[in-house]
């Protein structure tokens, strides 16, 4: 019996010469799928609408478990995003992120819907300039780590708030990245330039490699410096 799944496209690998894996957050928690002749001529068309950050609907034959599942047929159901370096370094910075900080468990029917609603604004005409570093904040809500905001000289990586005192270890933010990273949390809309944008979603980052294990470093992350620049 065909199983329907309705996902969001995080990661997209060559597998073979003609094959494909791609590794979607589906209403199943983390799935990745097999593609078999993806990149052949009959089906090279269908591949190629896809990107990060898409919906998809996927027919496989199961439901599968946390490995491989074969899927039959796949189509983007989203909007193409608009051709652009910066709309496109940003649609990967986001599928990174987000394929590094979710996990294999099913029952994610709230990030389910922050995903869906993260790419339908991919298409949007216009985005927020503060519009990454909201999603980091509001990821972090729906993961359960979201910082306690309070005034505060440092920032404590490993706790998650603001305090008065040094802490005594090395995971904190002082000086003018606590600052940066009080001003993200409380009031993104207030980051005024590109720098300070780029240097909030640094600490954003360093925040979820200390709160989440495994969570490493985001490739992308340069990419988008790049193209995002005063």
């Amino acid at each position: 019996m065909n199983v329907v799944f309705h996902g969001i496209v995080l990661h997209m690998m060559r597998y073979g010469d003609t094959s494909a894996i791609i590794k979607c957050f589906t209403e199943n928690g983390l799935r990745s799928f097999l593609y078999k002749g993806a990149r052949n001529k009959r089906n090279k068309g269908r591949f190629n609408r896809l990107y990060p950050m898409c919906r998809v609907e996927i027919v496989a034959s199961d439901k599968g478990g946390e490995g491989l599942i074969t899927l039959r047929e796949i189509e983007a159901v989203s909007e193409p995003v608009h051709p652009d370096p910066y709309r496109m370094a940003m649609a990967a910075f986001l599928a990174e992120v987000l394929m590094k900080a979710l996990r294999e468990e099913p029952g994610a029917d709230r990030l389910m819907r922050f995903l869906s609603g993260l790419s339908d604004l991919m298409i949007e005409e216009r985005l927020e300039p503060s519009f990454l570093v909201q999603a980091l904040n509001e990821l972090a809500f729906l993961l359960g780590i979201q910082p306690e905001v309070s005034r505060g000289t440092f920032f404590d990586l490993r706790n998650g708030c603001f305090q008065g005192q040094l802490p005594d270890h090395a995971d904190h933010f002082a000086g003018s990245e606590a600052n940066m990273f009080y001003q993200a949390v409380e009031n993104a809309d207030q980051l005024q330039n590109h720098t300070q944008r780029n240097m909030a979603l640094r600490c954003w980052l360093r925040y979820f490699q200390v709160q989440l294990d495994g969570f490493g470093t985001i490739k992308s992350l340069d990419v988008l410096e790049t193209v995002f620049y005063d």
